[in-house]
């Protein structure tokens, strides 16, 4: 929807914000769009002009999330130099991302239990929120062609998962979802790419 007003966009911001802090803390089935409304401090019938149902506000959520996510891995593509070696680029990739899911760390949170979860309402619009993102980590890994670029790509990848593993594995591990470090990254691919180096892409 369309908001107009700054007070309706300041309202739109914290149904957001509160939203979010509820769908960590009691689970995206266990949280009402009437416990949404009183954390947010308005009217349970007020979060109804904004937003039809916390399906919706879930689902804008990781809207936002993904169209973040993809300005920043414009800004790192634009940012690389033609002379940066892969490992200089994997370190831009790590620290800026790093940043970005601390800033963005419950969503995150969110994306690991409704990408695992089966009846998750928004897991089939995963693949194409995260789209966007990926079409732009592909010219990142562009910039080193001479590289086998399904490495080049797991490695980018992998980044993501480690940084956003660490960021939020606690209060992960801590809820009734099981999650193992297998399933966020192959972890001897990623162990022979830190220990091995230039090794990594001999046979590319």
């Amino acid at each position: 929807m369309k908001i107009k007003t700054r007070n309706a966009q300041k309202t739109y911001a914290k149904i957001l914000t509160e939203a979010s802090v509820l769908f960590a803390a009691k689970g995206y089935a266990a949280a009402s769009m009437r416990d949404i409304a009183a954390k947010a401090e308005i009217k349970a019938a007020t979060i109804y002009h904004y937003f039809k149902d916390k399906t919706v506000i879930l689902r804008t959520l990781f809207e936002k999330y993904y169209a973040d996510l993809t300005v920043l891995y414009e800004q790192i593509n634009e940012t690389l130099r033609p002379d940066d070696d892969f490992f200089t680029g994997v370190s831009a990739v790590l620290r800026q991302h790093r940043h970005f899911v601390r800033k963005n760390s419950l969503v995150v949170y969110l994306f690991f239990i409704e990408a695992l979860r089966p009846d998750s309402p928004i897991k089939k619009d995963l693949p194409r929120l995260a789209a966007e993102p990926n079409r732009i980590l592909v010219k990142i890994a562009n910039h080193w062609p001479e590289l086998d670029q399904k490495k080049v790509m797991f490695i980018l990848s992998a980044v993501w998962g480690v940084n956003a593993f660490l960021q939020t594995s606690e209060g992960y591990l801590k809820s009734n979802h099981k999650l193992t470090f297998n399933s966020i990254v192959q972890t001897d691919l990623l162990e022979a790419f830190f220990n091995k180096k230039k090794e990594f892409f001999k046979n590319s």
